[in-house]
């Protein structure tokens, strides 16, 4: 399914996903939410205002795609590559990142309030604006950062529960 137009495709909760190849696919508006995505091939494809709320994207190769405004809210990209993606307004809220690579990704207005940057590569971040953070998930990360503009350090919202299978 490399380079294919899945562009507005229903495929939330599917658990059959893993290892497909999406590379360079058009998922823009997608509804991934809670699918099996582990080890997928993802890289370079559009995934902007995709939902992959809950989706288990564990060693997902995500480089270079761009997921402008797409939710993530949940998902595990434990050991996901997501070099040079394209993480704009993007909700990331309660994601799993451990031991993913955000080598010379671009972050702007990204969520990552909630979200487990346990040994996570962020030390060469291409860009960083406007990013929410909470202490915890600040504490964990390895960010670096050259003004408080780029950041902003927030507390954790106790009403934030991640999302019902309902709501996927």
């Amino acid at each position: 399914m490399s380079r294919s137009n899945l562009a507005g495709v229903d495929l939330s909760g599917r658990d059959d996903l893993y290892y497909s190849k999406f590379r360079y696919a058009d998922l823009r508006g997608a509804n991934l939410g809670g699918a099996e995505l582990r080890g997928a091939q993802l890289a370079g494809a559009k995934l902007q205002g995709a939902n992959l709320t809950c989706a288990r994207m564990v060693r997902a190769d995500l480089a270079g795609a761009d997921l402008d405004g797409a939710s993530m809210r949940y998902a595990d990209l434990a050991k996901a590559d997501l070099t040079q993606a394209g993480l704009h307004n993007t909700d990331l809220r309660g994601a799993m990142l451990q031991q993913a690579d955000l080598t010379g990704a671009y972050l702007r207005r990204t969520d990552l309030r909630r979200a487990s940057l346990r040994d996570a590569n962020l030390s060469q971040i291409a860009e960083m604006q406007g990013v929410r953070i909470d202490r915890r998930a600040h504490e964990q990360g390895n960010l670096h950062y050259r003004s408080s503009s780029e950041v902003h350090i927030e507390e954790e919202d106790p009403d934030d529960d991640p999302p019902t299978e309902a709501s996927l």
